[in-house]
């Protein structure tokens, strides 16, 4: 993931927070795509912003310069309420559309942090650090 991605069009989203008074902000992740699909010499733009990465990852497949995938990068986007109720308004970003995770992002989504969670402790173990016994209960899970 390119978390240093800057797009020329994109404002400067803490002076919006501060102007406008958004109520709250979400991270998003923004797959981008060249506009010239066949040689890759024009600009970038944002194709999908998605809630998870696992959106985006699918979002991403084939999606560039000769069907290589789309890059992804993180990006803030803020809720700018109407009237008096912080409930409705819409989210600000470099594009109005926040694609939401299906079914199957959701649970490669949590397959994705158990195997985070597995890792680190394993890499605990491995070092000789102290665990809990939580963390011990669950190396014992994940070996039986």
């Amino acid at each position: 993931m390119d978390d240093t991605m800057n797009f020329p069009h994109t404002p400067e989203m803490k002076t919006i927070n501060k102007r406008l008074k958004a109520t709250r902000e979400k991270k998003v992740f923004a797959v981008s795509v060249n506009i010239d699909l066949t040689e890759g010499r024009g600009s970038n733009y944002i194709y999908r912003l998605c809630e998870n990465y696992s959106t985006a990852k699918r979002l991403s497949k084939g999606v560039n310069v000769q069907g290589t995938d789309g890059k992804i990068s993180t990006m803030t986007c803020y809720f700018l309420p109407f009237g008096k109720y912080d409930s409705m308004g819409l989210w600000y970003g470099p594009t109005p559309l926040i694609i939401k995770p299906n079914k199957e992002d959701l649970a490669n989504e949590k397959v994705t942090r158990e195997e985070e969670v597995k890792n680190t402790l394993f890499e605990k173990f491995k070092k000789g650090e102290d665990l809990t016994k939580e963390e011990r209960e669950k190396i014992i899970s994940f070996i039986s």
